[in-house]
């Protein structure tokens, strides 16, 4: 194969060779192997069309997951954190002028970087085995927590999940493309327990999105804690603040939810902030702005619903998988954006999205952000409009509010959008899309999505969930609050209105919103908040 110059070809032989090694537990004859490999699939990658790249490094996932695999056997702490930031975040860390090569620091200068109080924690997609690392500023640790025993004590739970508990509200399931995907050894290996812990995680999120008290949801938030920080437990004993790098359909799990053996949330021990990469993080922190920029920015009460009688005359739903692969070929070009022709308006409805309703308690919630804020900018009704959006100037604020229905299309992440008024447009179809919110330039220490499922999107190997809030990250947003779930209305609005109150107290974001999941936890503000339904969905991004 090296010969005639069939890469492909050279990469999954040298894959399996690895992967031989490592299972006859010669992780020192393996690597050679897997770093070879992930040589030559780079090579592919770069060589790649530009709106393939990040789908092609997908499949070359794997073998950097060997390699961490490799260096945690070895407990080689410093080539796994390595490994971890040669892959994550990779395309959002690209678009955003980092070279994962000669930026990513070393796992030192890491630990010289984070505060007493903090521990960064880095996890590999659950394959098979987990990889877990723990960095303070004093030490360094790596776990590898085995999957039989987490696998044997879900076995009754994995057999009552049934589809019907994984299928999301929106979107369809991410059909893989054939000719994209590697003939692997690696691959196969660990499938059944990858799919069983997919399920697992859909099944938990299942149960935290319904405020309704079941037995199963604690029983796996204790387990979930077991297999995924018991391992380094003794790295973030005493910390206050995680910084949390998650692959894979991890980062579709809130780990404020797990539940440590003393019968605590996570939420109640540790302030929680989630990163793609260190050097994305980085590259956060680097950015400075004016502190001349005005303080807030504020969107709510968005016109929806429509008049009785009147139609938008929806389109026939997607039914297929074909008719998906259709519609993304009407809609994207060869740069990974919208056609410039027509509007995307009718994909919506297509991909099974009706009507939306009102939110009068997004109305309440930014007229209480007014009262703490009273220079605020607050844009109601009428004025939440695409084109009015779009006119503005939002580079000038400090904080943007969106307090609006969200979309996430995970098949097509470029769907994925801010909903806006729905009556009266004329130029603008209302979808504030992720491409959209790419293009705009927000100059914010924060925007805060207080709208539904706003953090999820599509998962990429070692990208993470690519959805709105990598959009607003590339935008120049510092930091990013969404929601993992459709959130309750007027809840929604209380927990909003206290974080609002308490940054102007002199919290940051994600230390008022930590507080108010603790008062929330509490039942201090009503009891029935104390559920994981009513706190737990808004999660931060960000640094």
């Amino acid at each position: 194969f090296e010969e005639r110059g069939e890469l492909s070809q050279q990469l999954r032989l040298l894959s399996n060779i690895g992967a031989m090694y490592y299972n006859n537990r010669q992780a020192n004859l393996a690597i050679p192997y897997f770093e070879k490999s992930v040589r030559i699939g780079e090579r592919l990658r770069l060589e790649a069309e530009r709106n393939t790249k990040r789908d092609y490094l997908a499949t070359i996932i794997d073998d950097y997951r060997w390699l961490m695999y490799c260096h945690a056997y070895q407990k080689d702490a410093a080539n796994v954190f390595k490994v971890s930031e040669a892959v994550h975040g990779r395309v959002l860390g690209e678009r955003l002028g980092a070279n994962v090569v000669s930026d990513a620091p070393s796992i030192s200068q890491v630990q010289s970087g984070l505060g007493a109080q903090t521990a960064l924690l880095v996890y590999t997609d659950p394959t098979r085995d987990i990889v877990q690392l723990a960095i303070t500023n004093q030490s360094k640790t790596v776990g590898m927590e085995k999957s039989e025993p987490f696998e044997a004590s879900m076995k009754s739970i994995i057999q009552k999940v049934n589809d019907s508990n994984l299928i999301p509200k929106r979107g369809f399931k991410i059909v893989k493309n054939p000719s994209t995907v590697k003939e692997s050894q690696t691959e196969t290996v660990s499938s059944q327990f990858k799919e069983d812990f997919e399920k697992i995680i859909m099944y938990y999120r299942s149960l935290l999105k319904s405020p309704e008290e079941n037995s199963d949801r604690e029983y796996i938030a204790k387990k979930l804690y077991n297999y995924l920080l018991s391992g380094v437990s003794s790295s973030i004993q005493g910390k206050t603040e995680l910084i949390i790098i998650a692959d894979g359909i991890l980062g579709y799990l809130p780990f404020e939810t797990l539940i440590a053996p003393d019968g605590k949330y996570l939420a109640e021990k540790f302030e929680i902030k989630y990163i793609p990469s260190y050097v994305i993080y980085q590259k956060l922190k680097q950015r400075n702005y004016a502190s001349s920029r005005k303080d807030f920015l504020a969107f709510g009460g968005a016109k929806y619903e429509l008049s009785a009688g009147e139609s938008r005359g929806f389109a026939q739903s997607i039914s297929s998988s074909e008719e998906l692969k259709q519609l993304t070929f009407e809609l994207m070009d060869d740069e990974r954006g919208f056609k410039k022709t027509g509007s995307i308006s009718q994909a919506y409805p297509k991909l099974g999205v009706g009507s939306w309703a009102d939110l009068p308690g997004t109305l309440a919630e930014v007229q209480n952000i007014q009262s703490i804020y009273p220079d605020a900018d607050i844009k109601i009704k009428e004025m939440v409009s695409e084109s009015n959006v779009k006119s503005m100037a939002l580079s000038n604020y400090k904080i943007v509010h969106f307090a609006t229905h969200g979309i996430v299309v995970p098949e097509i992440p470029e769907l994925s959008a801010i909903v806006l008024n729905q009556i009266g447009n004329t130029t603008e179809d209302g979808y504030l899309t992720m491409v959209e919110i790419q293009n705009l330039k927000f100059n914010a220490d924060f925007v805060n999505l207080s709208a539904c499922e706003t953090g999820l999107g599509r998962i990429y190997g070692g990208e993470g969930v690519v959805g709105l809030t990598s959009a607003f990250l590339l935008s120049g947003a510092n930091g990013v609050s969404a929601s993992l779930w459709q959130v309750a209305d007027e809840s929604t609005m209380e927990f909003m209105t206290g974080v609002y109150q308490l940054m102007k107290d002199g919290k940051s974001p994600v230390s008022a919103s930590t507080d108010m999941k603790r008062k929330f936890i509490s039942g201090s503000i009503k009891p029935e908040y104390r559920h994981p339904f009513y706190w737990a969905p808004f999660v931060y991004y960000g640094k």
